[in-house]
């Protein structure tokens, strides 16, 4: 099943990776400044330690054209899940961005801006929303690819990322770009200024303001041939529009057979036998049309530091980041069922009947998502006794808002439609009727991180290679969430949206740890960290980590690691009320009762809550590196790492329990008698309401490796540049719940086996063009929560999605860089699939925008 192209496969061949922090972009210096690299507490002159560090370069970033941090991570192959423009549209997460690596979701990843922690999104509170960060004050970008408990946290799993902004600047930086698709469409527009005065070494301080502004256009469901209708047959696919339609769908009490209550407008969206039941008709909707696939954004924000000298030795530094994000998703009116009383004029019968509708009047759903993130923090830092030392207290905030258009009061609904003044077929109620039944609620979240923290280290005697370093430290924080819904929102009062749970919670936390650095002769160097964390309420952990460092010739360098870590269960893990979702799964045991191929897929109200039994996660992880450098201007590399993982927390899965459960028809079975997971089912059979829950689900074992190669070619018209970065992975295996096996998710749908991207450039005076070749494998269109069910050599497979990028700067006018970079040269579509329950007929891990065009400039004097 799993094809390569001659392009992928050669890519993978001439692989290699660790630390891609590449010789050639590295600016050259008269001196040798010892710097603190991120995965270490202890400052050194070397850029190659003994853990896989990549470091993304200014440079590097404005090559790529890219416009925000989360298009950054995204273009990089060893990101493995996101939950950005195209998939965060859930109430929890609309409008933010995250990414985590080498398989791993985005909450087992700690995000840090210069080497400290942000705030976590306002509604969800465990991850932190990449769109706050200000790209345009960004210098580099450090990304630790191992686990890091020892020395960042408890929950520094999967990695670290470090944004690092400009330090000691003085000028000032303008940048303006312009961006559109092929189809004009998509549009986006940012500019950022960035200003820096003052001389740490002549006048004895330094300030920087930076200010960035971004604007997208929304791309429609509508805009995309492939996503304009949610009937996907013409692929190859199955049929997928709505049983939720306007003129709505019910039990018909003479025939006791589906029907359309009224008729199908069109002749083409009657279907026999009906997706209800197996038998009878309905008629279905196209809700596609109406959705937003890429939602449309404004965000402005910044960042402003200061640096002053205190006497020789010693600094006072303060930071203050700012953002505000607006953001609006849209979605198809919202569907519901609803009861017609006896006597109703549109009730024809001698009983009441409940109709499964969708009123078109209340209009499209809508999501007006208002995000606020900040962080303030003050410190001292310098040099005393022969011990450097940094102390930092700072809290950072996030102030989230969701405002709900298109939706009618259940309450006030029902009670129209009862006393005969609302039609819930019509397009022409009153509009004084539409006023007094419509919701306005507002929800309203917001998290705060507070902080103080500590760390000194120093050198403490000699061994074979040089000075022992030594580094220790102590955090005290305090976390904090509050997630209000509206009245009607936590009492489930709004046809065909989710009940949410109102959440406020706070807990302290402290942490102490120490790390050592042994270099034991000029090619050998350890490194052994530990780290003891304490949560408010008993729970504490201790955690370890040993890295080796070998370079026996100046071409070769080794490296090896262990670590372990542990993750707390977030606020909203633990003490998260109800909340109701519409999951999009299929009925097997229906199916199957029914006699009733192929199954549809249908949307089900799901309703999940917190658990306060949970446990903490714990992990242990494994890497070991080879670097190559046989010549000045050829480098290879190889990393091959194992993450283990227990007691992971997650929410199990409404299919899972849907497959799991007993069929019974008019009543409500459990898993295994546990009343946190089951289906409810009408007389008919019908699922009305999956009930489940978080828990500590099992285990998670991922194998794999990650590759690069670089490779500088000098000639006469100007310098050749090749680089391969890819991940491949051997083994990606996770269990739903407690006592399940081990199912090898990999190569299901969203985890395909590896992805790469090689660029070829070319430097020639004033100009700089690169070309990028972007690769994943392909992947079966089976969804990872049905891992359990066989894989027949008949499953459909979402094919390779590879595309080309172009760049190209130019430098020739002083103090101005011009770029212009073309995404998706070729235009080339994702490959269908039909099981993505978040992207509608591609993979979420695909993007359907197409080409794309952006234009930039940039002058800084």
């Amino acid at each position: 099943m799993l094809k390569r192209n001659a392009i992928s496969t050669a890519a993978l061949v001439c692989l290699g990776v660790t630390t891609s922090v590449s010789v050639q972009a590295q600016e050259e210096k008269t001196t040798l400044e010892r710097v603190t690299v991120t995965g270490s507490n202890i400052k050194r002159i070397s850029a190659e330690g003994p853990l896989p560090v990549e470091v993304i370069t200014r440079a590097e970033i404005e090559r790529k054209g890219v416009t925000s941090t989360n298009e950054l991570l995204r273009s990089l192959s060893y990101m493995s899940s996101f939950n950005d423009e195209l998939t965060s549209n859930s109430p929890n997460a609309t409008g933010s961005a995250t990414a985590g690596f080498r398989g791993l979701s985005g909450d087992q990843t700690v995000v840090l801006l210069n080497g400290r922690r942000l705030a976590n999104y306002g509604f969800d509170g465990a991850f932190v929303n990449l769109n706050t960060i200000p790209l345009g004050a960004i210098q580099r970008v450090e990304v630790l690819k191992d686990g890091a408990a020892a020395i960042y946290g408890a929950d520094a799993i999967g990695g670290v990322i470090n944004f690092i902004t400009r330090r000691d600047y003085k000028g000032v930086d303008l940048s303006a770009s312009y961006g559109i698709s092929s189809e004009g469409d998509s549009k986006e527009t940012s500019a950022t200024g960035t200003v820096g005065f003052g001389s740490l070494e002549r006048e004895g301080f330094n300030v920087l303001a930076n200010l960035n502004y971004f604007k997208r256009d929304p791309l429609m469901n509508l805009d995309r041939e492939r996503t304009k209708t949610g009937d996907y047959r013409r692929f190859g696919g199955s049929n997928q529009l709505s049983t939720f339609a306007p003129t709505g769908n019910f039990v018909n009490p003479t025939t006791g057979l589906q029907a359309p209550f009224r008729p199908c407008p069109d002749p083409s969206l009657l279907v026999t036998p009906s997706p209800l039941s197996g038998s009878g008709s309905s008629c279905v909707f196209d809700f596609a049309p109406y959705r937003t696939t890429m939602y449309s954004t404004e965000r402005l924000g910044g960042l402003v530091s200061g640096r002053v000298n205190l006497g020789s030795s010693a600094q006072l530094f303060g930071e203050l980041m700012f953002s505000r994000s607006e953001s609006f998703a849209s979605a198809a009116g919202a569907p519901g069922n609803f009861t017609l009383p006896v006597g109703h004029p549109a009730n024809p019968y001698s009983s009441a009947i409940t109709v499964r509708g969708r009123p078109l009047q209340a209009g499209p759903r809508t999501t007006d998502n208002t995000s606020e993130a900040s962080r303030i923090l003050v410190g001292v830092e310098g040099t005393v006794g022969g011990f450097d030392y940094n102390i930092a207290v700072g809290q950072a905030k996030n102030k989230t808002e969701n405002v709900d258009g298109g939706y009618f009061l259940l309450d006030k609904m029902f009670a129209a439609i009862a006393n005969r003044t609302f039609d819930p077929f019509s397009t022409s109620n009153p509009q004084s009727v539409i006023d007094a039944i419509k919701s306005n609620d507002v929800r309203t979240g917001e998290t705060t991180n507070t902080f103080v923290d500590a760390k000194l280290s120093t050198e403490v005697g000699q061994l074979g290679g040089g000075a022992i370093g030594v580094a220790a430290g102590v955090t005290l924080g305090r976390e904090e969430i509050s997630d209000v819904p509206g009245p009607n929102s936590r009492i489930g009062n709004i046809f065909g949206s989710i009940q949410q749970s109102e959440v406020n919670a706070k807990r302290s936390l402290s942490a102490a740890y120490a790390e050592v650095s042994l270099p034991f002769t000029k090619s050998l160097e350890a490194q052994l960290a530990l780290r003891h964390d304490r949560y408010e309420g008993g729970t504490n952990s201790t955690t370890p980590k040993v890295a080796l460092r070998y370079q026996p010739i100046k071409q070769v360098l080794l490296r090896a690691s262990y670590s372990e870590g542990f993750k707390m269960p977030s606020l909203r893990d633990l003490f998260g009320g109800l909340n109701q979702s519409a999951d999009s799964v299929q009925d097997f045991p229906g199916c199957a009762a029914r006699n009733q191929s192929p199954c549809p897929r249908l949307q089900y109200d799901r309703f999940s809550g917190g658990n306060t039994a949970l446990q903490p996660e714990k992990a242990k992880g494994m890497n070991f590196g080879v670097q190559l450098e046989p010549t000045a201007n050829t480098r290879l590399g190889l990393d091959y790492f194992v993450i283990k993982k227990t007691d992971e927390i997650g929410l199990v899965l409404a299919q899972f329990v849907i497959n799991n459960v007993p069929y019974v028809p008019g009543a409500t079975t459990t898993l295994g008698g546990n009343p946190l997971f089951a289906v409810t089912r009408n007389a008919g059979g019908t699922i009305t309401k999956v009930q489940t829950s978080l828990g500590n689900l099992g285990k998670r074992k991922i194998r794999g490796f990650d590759l690069s190669a670089e490779q500088a070619i000098p000639t006469s018209i100007g310098r050749f540049s090749l680089e391969a970065n890819g991940t491949y992975y051997v083994r990606y295996a996770y269990a739903d719940q407690p006592g399940t096996p081990m199912y090898n998710r990999l190569g299901l749908l969203n985890l395909p086996r590896w992805r790469t991207q090689v660029r070829v450039g070319l430097k020639s005076g004033n100009w700089d063009g690169n070309v990028y070749f972007n690769s994943r494998a392909d992947m079966y269109d089976k969804t990872q929560s049905n891992a359990a069910l066989p894989t027949p050599p008949t499953t459909p497979v979402v094919g390779n999605f590879d595309t080309f990028d172009l760049s190209l700067v130019y430098t020739g006018v002083k103090n101005l860089r011009l770029t212009g970079s073309v995404k998706n040269l070729f235009n080339k579509e994702p490959p269908f699939s039909n099981n993505d329950p978040r992207t509608l007929g591609f993979s979420q891990m695909d993007e359907i925008r197409g080409r794309f065009f952006t234009v930039s400039a940039n002058y800084a004097f």
